[in-house]
Formats: C-alpha cells, structure tokens, sequence
C-alpha cells in the first residue's frame, strides 16, 4: 500500500491524471498515508478538472467531512471534531460507517471540554462502540458533561442514583439530577421526577431507621411500584424492617425467602420462625381487640 502511493505521489506531480486520482482516494482510505479528506478533495478536484471519470462525483461526496476535517484536524475545533464523529457513527456526509475513527473524534471533542461529545464519549464507553467498555470511563465522562449542565448526562446520572449503577442508589440524588434535567428543557424527565417523588421519601426515611418506610420500600421493590422490581433489595428491606417487629415485614420477608431456590434447612427454619412471630403478633391483637369491645 505505502508504495502504491508513493507511486500515485510521484505520479500526480507529473501531471498524470489517473495518479492524482488514486493517490486521491489514498487519502481519503488512509491507504498509504495517513487520513486527510481535505487532501483528497482537493485531489479529486484537480482531477476533476482534467475530466477523470468520477473525480467530480467523489468530489461532492466528500466535500462536507473534507470540510470538517480540516477545521477538526488541523485547526482542532472541538465541534467540528464532534460533527464529524457523528458523520463516521452513522455513516453519512460521504463517508463510509467506521466506529473507531467516530469515536476518535467524539475523544478529541471531549478532551477540549464539548459536551455533547463527552455524553457520547461515555455511551461509546458504556456499550463497547469503537473502544472497549469502560465503566470508570463512562462514569468521568458523563459526570464531566453534567457539570457543563448537558440534560441528557443530567438525566442519565438520575437514572443511575435511581437504580444502584456505577453510583450507590441514592433516590434524594436521583431526583436533583432529574430536576436540574427539568430546568434544562427536558420534559421527558418529568415523569421520571414524578416516579421518584414517593419512593424518595420512603428511602430517606427508610435510612433513617424507620420501620413502616422500610417495608413500604420492601413492597415498591417487590412488586415494581414506581421503580424496577429487585427481589434482593425487597428482601433485604422486608429483613430491616422485620428486626424491628414490623409484622407485615415479617410475612413479607418470610415470603421472599420461600421463593429462593433451592430451599436448606436454615433457611426453613427461619421462615417458621418469622411466621409465628407474625401470627402471635397477629392473635395478640385481636384478643386485645375483643378486651377493647
């Protein structure tokens, strides 16, 4: 490839129309040389003029990346360096699909502080696309963009503090996140804000020791109210709750140890227990009840 080009090099400097050409498309595939869309259109302008078959077109195809490229990789403007990202992820303005050189770019935006191509920068990071996955990455990446007030990164961190995910779940979080999301134009947060309003007063108060808080979040997290449903974390505020006599916790968590599977003898036995307690509590009750009549 590298001789090949060269010899296209040597070729268009005589004045040979087919060299400029192909040494054209050298540049523009990075075959030989390193990348450089604004070379090949002006390449492929010069061969155009000489009536090459095609130059004309590959001209125009390229014309706008060409023009991006010169201010994203020489001048290194940060937004033009994002603009032609997106250009490389989808496949458009004349250039063929390359995640890897997409997120080259969205990389460079990001490090001179664009928003946008930090969020993007930290999807890349979170699926895998055109690098590898990378949680601590993708976390610095969309905290930085956050900071920049970008809605989206603000919307995305209350998804995370919502559901436990590379942050600890912290619902008081969620919902500053999800509302400085609101006041930067999201409508789509709203109902996000709205889910987490009722479950953020069962976690802090649950936090702070309160056993009836604790078994409602229990229930939330059982049965997916307001939030995605997690048998683990059900189970774990049923247990909470149910150390401090909650009897409807109780039941509740000897509920969601009967559904681990397999079953051993321990655990058994302590189902057993917290249903006897439950219905000792339960009969305690309503004999008082009928002493009360």
């Amino acid at each position: 490839k590298v001789a090949a080009a060269k010899a296209y090099e040597r070729g268009n400097q005589a004045e040979d129309v087919h060299s400029t050409y192909m040494l054209a498309v050298s540049y523009e595939n990075g075959c030989g040389f390193e990348k450089n869309l604004t070379t090949a259109f002006t390449l492929y302008g010069k061969a155009a003029e000489k009536e090459y078959a095609g130059a004309s077109d590959a001209a125009k195809v390229i014309a706008l990346p060409a023009q991006y490229w010169d201010d994203a990789m020489v001048k290194k403007d940060a937004i033009a360096q994002y603009k032609l990202g997106c250009c490389y992820s989808r496949g458009n303005c004349g250039v063929d699909k390359d995640d890897s050189q997409a997120f080259k770019l969205f990389r460079m935006s990001a490090d001179q502080g664009n928003e946008d191509a930090l969020y993007v920068v930290a999807l890349c990071y979170r699926d895998g696309i055109g690098t590898s996955k990378n949680e601590e990455e993708q976390k610095k990446a969309l905290f930085a963009a956050a900071k920049k007030s970008h809605v989206a990164s603000l919307a995305t961190i209350g998804d995370l503090y919502r559901d436990g995910n590379l942050v600890n779940r912290d619902f008081t979080m969620s919902l500053e996140y999800f509302n400085k999301a609101i006041e930067g134009g999201l409508e789509a947060a709203k109902s996000s804000a709205a889910q987490i309003n009722k479950i953020g007063l069962y976690w802090k108060a649950a936090n702070d020791g309160d056993a009836e808080a604790q078994f409602n979040l229990g229930v939330c997290y059982r049965d997916g109210i307001q939030i995605s449903a997690n048998d683990d974390a059900a189970t774990l505020w049923f247990e909470k709750s149910a150390a401090q006599g909650n009897h409807e916790a109780e039941y509740a968590f000897a509920e969601m140890l009967s559904r681990k599977q397999p079953a051993d003898e321990a655990t058994d036995k302590k189902i057993v227990g917290l249903l006897q307690k439950a219905v000792a509590a339960g009969e305690k009750e309503l004999r008082a009840g009928r002493v009360a009549a």
